[in-house]
């Protein structure tokens, strides 16, 4: 089994290092020790696995928020089905926010937070949304979603203390999207 291919059930989102080895969680074809990937806090599983289709589970325990990551995507490709991509970000995030509170989901947009560092706050992050007081999304419109919006959602979990983010991209033909999952410790063996 191919662990890059989209349609493999046991598919993680590998991490790469900058030499070029990848680590993943279950060892698939060649892929080194999953050393690295258990000392990461977060995982990335993104929505081209079978996750989503219902075929399996991709992670080896339960993923919070998952209806409400579904109803969201959901709403994102109504959106994206509707306006199409070209569009700046910010008419993207309003149509989203209409779109989610249609659908009965509590959603704030804009939503400041503080950074702190021993007792001082150094900077602030500003959310695109969070909805339900559970999931940050961070909306895009560009080419394609790199590691440094990877990154980008990844210190906003850590400043909300969030355990799932969502990275929704507009900018592509067809809608695309990672989730982030905040994964339990791994006790090292």
């Amino acid at each position: 089994m191919n662990p890059f291919n989209p349609w493999n059930p046991r598919r993680l989102f590998a991490i790469r290092e900058p030499r070029g080895n990848c680590h993943g969680l279950n060892g698939f074809n060649g892929l080194k020790s999953d050393k690295f990937v258990r000392s990461a806090p977060y995982l990335a599983a993104d929505y081209a696995d079978s996750l989503d289709f219902g075929r399996g589970t991709a992670l080896p325990w339960p993923v919070k928020s998952e209806g409400l990551t579904h109803t969201i995507i959901g709403a994102a490709m109504e959106v994206h089905n509707s306006l199409g991509p070209g569009f700046l970000e910010s008419l993207y995030r309003n149509a989203l926010l209409h779109e989610l509170r249609l659908r009965g989901v509590q959603t704030k947009a804009e939503l400041e937070v503080q950074v702190a560092y021993k007792d001082l706050v150094i900077g602030r992050h500003r959310l695109d949304l969070v909805v339900e007081n559970e999931v940050i999304v961070e909306l895009k419109a560009i080419a394609g979603i790199a590691g440094i919006h990877i990154a980008q959602t990844l210190s906003y979990m850590k400043a909300m203390s969030a355990e799932v983010g969502l990275i929704v991209n507009f900018g592509e033909d067809s809608l695309s999207w990672k989730r982030l999952i905040k994964k339990a410790r791994i006790p090292r063996i």
